[in-house]
């Protein structure tokens, strides 16, 4: 293929990538994408075969009492009589972290249901936040700490005003009120987003997510350090990628299965629970669990399920935070390559696409399968190592619009010496080469001298003949030697 072929190709196949991962990136091949996700999926690592967890690490604690028949509760959303009972009896169960995400009816709990809460060492409750300034206080609660950040945190969601906890505990960030739809936990496509930060001006907070995770994992606050677009670390015992806006992505159906249990159970006390239970209930072993495990309690009543799992059924936000706890807590989340590192799969797809050009047309087929199997095989390595997800549709349209290109573009053509004419050999004299100089030629004519006379050729006479013979003539001369 010519230069100018080359060219053309190069520019189609470079805008043709920069296009499509454009729309990627936006989602709009997410039909594509999550065939390819799906493969992934049904082919993991041979240690990494079920994405359930065998003991549970994260359990959701369901709040539908409500749509149930036979009610438990007195009121709804629970009071704090209702509240009162469920932490008293939940303490017996000694669970290691228990975070509760829904936002309590009351400002103020009473001395019973505060004496309840301190007998769980490690209970987490949400801060409401509100993007009105006169919800509540524009400083920050005592209980809720600032983390440091490197970088913008223009994008993180931002709340005006904050309401401290009803019960006394740690706390982090709850949802907050009135915010945008893009700022809020939303699922796109086979991704959810959950908020793990937010802020009052300049300083940044622990959502109610991550302050049940450093809570859990024993991790002080004071070692977590954010980097907006990157992730958030702790030493290296955590480790968790997030946006520009402080949200964790990762893919629904990859994660980890979570247990639930309806908190109905926690009306009664342990003795009560497990006699009632049946011996071969599943719920004997998630209550068996709790001592090392995080109970995230949240409402999930069919009101509260407004989201669509991608599987085609409701969700609530509660279960989706706490399967994105489990996603974390597991390492078993699938996470996009960083917009860097997206380029390098199709800057790679196109040069070798310039190579391809210069193939036979019957090669073309066989060089492009190859590719694309390669390309396939790089993504598969990456997710079953490092559960990295490296989008395919750019480099795959790259490789089919080259072909086309190859087929429609005409071949360079060859030169080729005519028959008629005998091709030229070179020989090597064995003598070597002298220069000679050029002939001067005659020297030029001078006016002002005088003409030389031209010289006149003297010849010798012929011998005279010895005296006594005669002398012959000339013709017999010209007899003679003849």
């Amino acid at each position: 293929m010519s230069f100018r072929n080359s060219f053309l190709v190069l520019l189609f196949g470079g805008t043709l990538g920069m296009f499509l991962l454009r729309e990627q990136q936006r989602g709009t091949l997410e039909w594509f994408d999550s065939a390819h996700r799906g493969f992934l999926k049904a082919n993991p690592a041979p240690g990494q075969a079920s994405p359930s967890l065998a003991s549970p690490a994260v359990i959701f604690g369901r709040l539908d009492d409500v749509d149930q028949k036979n009610k438990v509760f007195e009121a709804w959303p629970l009071g704090q009589s209702d509240w009162q009972v469920v932490l008293q009896n939940l303490s017996g169960y000694q669970p290691k972290t228990v975070a509760v995400s829904a936002t309590l009816p009351f400002d103020k709990a009473g001395s019973g249901l505060e004496a309840a809460a301190k007998g769980i060492p490690s209970l987490i409750t949400a801060a409401v936040a509100s993007v009105a300034a006169g919800d509540g206080a524009q400083t920050l609660p005592g209980e809720l700490p600032v983390l440091q950040v490197t970088g913008s945190v223009r994008n993180i969601p931002e709340f005006k005003s904050i309401r401290p906890p009803a019960i006394p505990a740690a706390s982090g960030a709850g949802d907050i009120d009135m915010q945008p739809r893009q700022e809020k936990l939303s699922i796109e496509g086979d991704w959810c987003r959950v908020p793990m930060l937010a802020r009052l001006g300049e300083k940044v907070v622990p959502a109610l997510a991550l302050r049940a995770l450093l809570e859990w994992a024993s991790v002080p606050v004071a070692e977590v350090r954010v980097l907006p677009g990157v992730a958030i670390t702790a030493g290296g015992t955590l480790r968790i990628p997030i946006d520009d806006g402080g949200f964790f992505r990762y893919f629904v159906s990859l994660a980890p299965n979570v247990d639930a249990v309806n908190v109905d159970v926690f009306a009664l006390t342990r003795d009560q629970a497990l006699t009632n239970l049946p011996p071969d209930d599943p719920q004997r072993n998630i209550l068996a669990a709790l001592p090392k495990s995080l109970l995230w309690i949240g409402h999930d009543n069919s009101a509260a399920r407004v989201l669509k799992h991608p599987n085609g059924t409701l969700v609530s936000p509660a279960y989706l935070t706490a399967s994105a706890l489990a996603a974390i807590h597991t390492a078993r989340y699938m996470h996009p390559l960083p917009p860097s590192h997206q380029w390098i799969a199709p800057g790679a797809t196109l040069l070798f696409c310039l190579w391809l050009t210069h193939w036979r047309k019957s090669r073309l087929w066989p060089g492009a399968l190859l590719a694309a199997v390669a390309l396939a095989g790089v993504s598969l390595y990456l997710y079953r190592t490092n559960d990295l997800w490296m989008p395919l549709v750019p480099s795959l349209a790259m490789i089919v619009a080259t072909l086309v290109l190859s087929f429609l573009l005409p071949a360079r053509g060859i030169r080729r010496v005519p028959d008629a004419e005998p091709p030229k050999t070179r020989t090597r004299s064995a003598l070597p080469r002298v220069a000679s100089a050029p002939d001067p030629g005659p020297p030029p004519l001078s006016l002002t001298e005088p003409l030389a006379e031209p010289a006149v050729e003297q010849f010798p006479a012929p011998p005279a003949a010895p005296a006594g013979q005669p002398q012959q003539s000339r013709n017999a001369k010209k007899r003679h030697r003849r």
